[in-house]
This record gives structure tokens, sequence and C-alpha cells, in this order.
């Protein structure tokens, strides 16, 4: 996992000159993500579930079928590239 970290980062640093690219560890993407949307990931009593991508999609449509919001992790994995 830490070399695509790293294959990531060089690859923004080749992108955006200049850039200063920082690792947070124990810093979720989907908290990171929230945070600069300023998207609150659940509020009150709301529920929220976070489970990783799966390819068994009744997992996920068990998971979308209740209350609250979902949040799905690792989804780069399961995009399919060029």
């Amino acid at each position: 996992m830490e070399k695509v970290a790293d294959d990531f980062h060089d690859s923004l640093r080749e992108q955006l000159l200049g850039l200063d690219v920082v690792t947070v560890q124990r810093i979720t993407a989907f908290g990171a993500a929230a945070a600069l949307a300023e998207f609150p990931i659940g509020e009150g009593k709301e529920q929220v579930v976070i489970i990783p991508a799966s390819d068994a999609l009744d997992v996920i449509g068990e998971a979308l079928s209740g209350a609250g919001k979902v949040i799905l992790m690792k989804v780069g994995r399961r995009l399919k590239g060029p």
C-alpha cells in the first residue's frame, strides 16, 4: 500500500509543480474529502455505515437499504482504467 501512496504523490507532484504534498497518518480519504467539501459525514444521531467497496453487490445493496449515509472505501480499486 505504501508503494501505491508513493506513486500517487509522485504523480501529483509531476502534474502540479510546486505542490507540497503531505501525508497525514490515520486520516481517511473520505474524512479528508468531507472536511474539504465542508460536508458532514454524520450529524446528531444519524446512522453512518462505512464499508469497503466489494465485488459482492448484495453487501453494498444491504448497506444502502438501511437508514443514514453509506460510505464506500477503496472504490478506486474497483474502477476500470483505460
